[in-house]
């Protein structure tokens, strides 16, 4: 909660959006259901998804979308991380936000789409070169 905390006055340094896209997910044992509560008032629209880790369950896609619908956000479960950035992408026009938030693996999960990890171990870096 406390991290989450951080999140929400980084994204507001991010500017004005039209609208901010949430790409929301956690693994089993943290405590996803507050953050999602702490979250969910940043967003116009959350999209749950749920990460994956080795030997470590994703947090309840459906408890974390209950939380975020009491909090009267719109809310969609799309299990898939990859396919829960490109519904975000999708969805989204130039002047929104789209925020990936919740796990790293979440965040690990959904740079595969424009950095795979395979270059990162070709490169030797982390950070895109090109």
């Amino acid at each position: 909660p406390e991290k989450m905390e951080s999140f929400m006055h980084g994204a507001a340094e991010l500017g004005d959006a039209r609208k901010r896209i949430l790409v929301l997910g956690s693994l089993d044992g943290h405590d996803y259901l507050t953050v999602a509560g702490i979250i969910a008032p940043l967003a116009d629209e959350v999209i749950v998804t749920a990460p994956s880790a080795q030997e470590r369950s994703s947090g309840s896609t459906e408890a974390i979308a209950e939380v975020v619908r009491r909090s009267g956000k719109p809310v969609v479960v799309i299990d898939e991380p990859l396919a829960a950035i490109d519904t975000a992408l999708q969805r989204a026009d130039p002047s929104d936000h789209v925020l990936v938030t919740g796990s790293l693996y979440l965040v690990g999960a959904v740079r595969e789409r424009w950095y795979p990890s395979e270059a990162i171990v070709l490169q030797e870096t982390c950070w895109p070169t090109t």
